[in-house]
């Protein structure tokens, strides 16, 4: 007999037992969430509903050879894995609660990196441990982290009292409010928002806190604060998921297949990637050959990504139609199910657009916050395509879906604050730095040239105090458009400072350079301003150098082409030079 706790049962040889319980406990608390979301049906009905679950899952774990509950529930030896013998059917609560904490690292390592943070912690009161310990954290400086934490001080003890968040800059570099640091770690500022009450529809039972910390003393902006509220959601839906392990049952390969979904989503950042995701999630899960996402903000609504038949004419397709489907769904707030063949036709998206093509559908409401915010449609040419349990696995991946969408959407509008110009659209000097030295980099492997164009507005000063700044602004807006107009999509056309502007031209030696320098020069100087009936023209200066031809390095590239700049204004400016 093997050494430990080792079950002496005969050991079982049913696969689906041996693999696929711990898949089972993680779906079945989606399962179980999505059931408790649905207020028509009556809390007493969802419990019987979630026992006879549970009952059926432990006597699907012990068909064949009569294993007691006890066993079923018993923990394998030091060393086996969970599916290693007949007790690898058990719950296994560690292995779900391992996975989800690597789930909850990588968010944490997205949301640092989103928005600079130097740690970002999520600490659980355990029941079994009776303490606060920490659950997941990611930090950029690893070696002050605190691993063994065990403690409810600092901070935490002020969120006690029913409060839902707390944000602060410590003045003092001796500050010790966070607990997962260790002793001598300061901060520049933090926030903390409770996990508890922040979902009403999804309380939670265990009390946890997601804990962010940066260098910088700057206040949180709001959208800083909305983008870590969202983030603490989504850690709170996670968590309420995982309370609901044991109530639920699923097949296995709809289990392992929304596992890899849900992996997929909590790895993106962006719409785009958020889109492919989510086709990739519904055609693994169905046979749908349409798979289409709408979006919904400020009045608007359009399809924004779709793959399957006529896919060109659906991208970017306006919905004008209040009684189409879609905008059925987001109204009611549920799934809708047409079937073709009605008369007059359905219209999915517009008039135009009718359903005939697709026997079987599912448009299902994207809900983020308790607010649609558009609409996930899976279709296709067979009668009775999805089954209910396909249906029921969709709706849970979409309340996922709307809380990622809505992420990558926040994080794009932080990204465009962070790397754009607010007054002039074009990218901002330390994004121009950041990106020069990528392509320079990238020409030394490839062994090609890059152009650098210096330029700035002459005598912009006169301009200012002439006819004031609101006027200034309308020009160096023009010349904005000009310059991004000017520029292809692999150059870089950014604002320098004030009234100075600079292009990066890749594959470009310095003649390229002077020749597209000279053209934007001709097209400025024919723009026509007006101010109070009185007509008003500007001219520009242009510096060229380029590398490795002229400059070595970054530095001496942005040197030399200042230098040029220089003698176009002691030349009389509204000329290009070249540095030689």
């Amino acid at each position: 007999m093997a050494k430990g706790n080792r079950c002496t049962h005969t050991k079982h040889t049913d696969p689906f037992r041996k693999q696929a319980t711990p898949f089972i406990l993680i779906i079945l608390g989606g399962v179980c969430g999505w059931l408790m979301t649905r207020s028509h049906v009556p809390l007493g009905l969802q419990l019987v509903i979630l026992m006879v679950l549970t009952a059926s899952f432990i006597a699907l774990m012990n068909r064949g050879n009569n294993l007691p509950v006890q066993a079923l529930l018993q923990k394998p030896s030091e060393g086996e894995t969970p599916f290693s013998n007949a007790t690898s059917s058990s719950l296994n609560l560690d292995f779900a609660e391992q996975a989800l904490a690597k789930s909850h690292t990588c968010q944490l390592k997205l949301l640092c990196d989103s928005l600079n943070l130097t740690s970002s912690a999520i600490i659980l009161h355990s029941q079994t441990r009776g303490h606060y310990h920490l659950h997941a954290s990611h930090s950029n400086n690893p070696t002050a982290i605190n691993q063994d934490m065990a403690t409810e001080a600092g901070i935490l003890l002020s969120l006690k009292d029913d409060r839902s968040e707390i944000s602060g800059h410590p003045s003092s570099q001796n500050f010790q409010g966070l607990p997962y640091y260790k002793t001598g770690t300061s901060v520049g500022g933090f926030m903390v928002v409770s996990l508890k009450g922040i979902d009403q529809h999804h309380p939670l039972k265990t009390s946890g806190f997601l804990c962010v910390d940066r260098k910088e003393q700057p206040p949180w902006t709001q959208a800083e604060k909305n983008l870590i509220r969202q983030a603490a959601h989504k850690i709170s839906t996670d968590l309420y998921v995982t309370e609901q392990l044991t109530e639920a049952n699923h097949d296995k390969k709809a289990i392992k297949q929304i596992c890899l979904a849900l992996q997929d989503l909590n790895t993106v950042l962006n719409l785009q990637e958020a889109f492919e995701v989510t086709q990739k999630t519904v055609t693994s899960l169905t046979s749908a050959t349409l798979v289409a996402i709408t979006l919904k903000d400020n009045q608007q609504h359009n399809v924004v990504s779709a793959v399957g038949p006529n896919a060109k004419e659906l991208n970017g397709l306006a919905i004008l139609d209040d009684t189409c489907l879609v905008n059925q769904a987001i109204s009611l707030q549920r799934t809708m199910t047409p079937k073709g063949g009605q008369h007059p036709p359905l219209t999915l998206f517009t008039s135009p657009s009718p359903i005939d093509t697709y026997q079987s559908l599912l448009i299902i409401p994207l809900i983020s916050n308790d607010q649609p915010i558009g609409t996930l449609i899976a279709g296709g040419t067979i009668p009775q395509l999805f089954s209910k349990d396909q249906q029921a696995l969709l709706e849970v991946v979409a309340g996922q879906i709307a809380t990622r969408i809505d992420l990558a959407k926040t994080h794009e509008k932080i990204y465009h604050m962070a790397t754009i110009d607010g007054l002039t659209g074009l990218v901002n000097h330390r994004t121009f730095q950041n990106g020069l030295g990528k392509m320079l980099n990238r020409a030394t492997r490839q062994k090609t040239k890059v152009a650098l164009i210096l330029c700035d507005i002459d005598h912009f000063k006169r301009v200012n105090d002439n006819y004031g700044h609101p006027f200034g602004d309308k020009v160096l807006r023009q010349v904005s458009r000009v310059l991004k107009n000017a520029v292809r999509t692999v150059d870089l056309a950014a604002r320098y400072g004030g009234e100075e502007f600079t292009l990066v031209l890749e594959n470009a030696d310095q003649t390229g350079g002077v020749h597209l320098a000279e053209r934007i020069r001709k097209e400025i100087a024919g723009l026509r301003f007006f101010h109070a009936n009185k007509e008003i023209r500007i001219t520009m200066s242009f510096g060229v150098s380029c590398y490795p031809t002229l400059a070595g390095d970054q530095s001496s590239l942005i040197s030399q082409a200042d230098q040029a700049l220089y003698r176009c204004k002691e030349a009389g400016r509204n000329q290009t030079q070249c540095y030689t």
